[in-house]
């Protein structure tokens, strides 16, 4: 086939029974290639039973995103446990379209002007907007009405939001109690990457940029280094996300960060037998996304 769904990752606990789904979180994010999705089980207190990850393989000539979210809807259906009844279901997208804005500059109503100030907004785009207690902040995303009518024909009225919420609520509470000074957070998507700085226990940069090699990368990493008076020879860079210790991308990293390390799995998050063959930074929203209340 020349466009076909391919399973990156698949991880169950011998435990899971999708007969019975009212014991079960499942969080699903919605990528531009491709989705996942995580459950947490409550009858065991939230601990991590299951992972599952689809990415889209084009061979030939590459089709349309259309034609991907129609292959993506396809895959979805045909799992009942999915689109089925459940304890609970939240609904992740993932976009390098997001606005951060300070909750004390915002009022009920001003979610497209803000939102605009960064991005192209048509009638068609619906602003959506997640609450960031932990920053003091909300995270402003547009979503294609379209797009937002495909996820409620799939899920029905289950809440939508944004992976990078998860990834930001998540380190402010994680190290809300440590000095991070000379730490900075970088995760690593295949087409862009977030940088994530916190200071004295605030949030100071949240930022995305594109990249079409590992020469790009760096060289926006270094430019917010820089800007954030950071030193390249004293500051970590903690990696999350899509990177392998074995990647061009962690060597040009390497070469130019010294002190390079990559994320660890929350502490407080029991998780099955199955994820110990899974590196603790991968996935990592996702994994963390029933910790939130967005």
């Amino acid at each position: 086939m020349p466009v076909e769904l391919i399973v990156q990752h698949s991880h169950f606990d011998k435990g899971f029974d999708p007969g019975q789904p009212q014991r079960y979180h499942v969080s699903i994010l919605l990528m531009q290639d491709g989705y996942s999705f995580s459950i947490a089980d409550n009858a065991q207190n939230g601990k991590m039973v299951g992972l599952e990850w689809y990415r889209v393989q084009q061979t030939g000539t590459p089709i349309g995103d259309e034609a991907i979210r129609q292959l993506i809807g396809d895959s979805l259906r045909k799992n009942n446990f999915l689109t089925g009844y459940l304890h609970k279901r939240t609904i992740f997208i993932d976009s390098r379209q997001t606005t951060l804005v300070p909750e004390a500059l915002m009022q009920a109503g001003d979610e497209r002007m803000f939102y605009g100030f960064n991005h192209p907004i048509s009638n068609s785009v619906v602003v959506l907007s997640d609450h960031i207690s932990a920053a003091g902040a909300n995270n402003l995303f547009g979503i294609d009405s379209q797009y937002l009518k495909f996820i409620d024909d799939l899920f029905g009225s289950s809440s939508v939001h944004h992976a990078s919420s998860v990834l930001l609520e998540v380190l402010l509470n994680q190290f809300k109690n440590q000095q991070l000074d000379d730490k900075i957070f970088v995760h690593i998507r295949p087409a862009w990457f977030e940088v994530v700085y916190i200071k004295n226990k605030q949030l100071q940069l949240f930022n995305s940029f594109e990249y079409k090699s590992r020469e790009d990368l760096i060289y926006y990493l270094l430019f917010v280094m820089d800007q954030m008076g950071l030193n390249p020879e004293a500051t970590e860079a903690v990696l999350l996300g899509e990177i392998e210790r074995e990647s061009q991308v962690f060597e040009v990293l390497y070469r130019y960060i010294r002190h390079i390390g990559f994320g660890r799995r929350i502490p407080s998050i029991s998780y099955s037998y199955v994820f110990d063959e899974l590196p603790g930074h991968q996935h990592f929203t996702i994994l963390n996304s029933h910790l939130c209340e967005l």
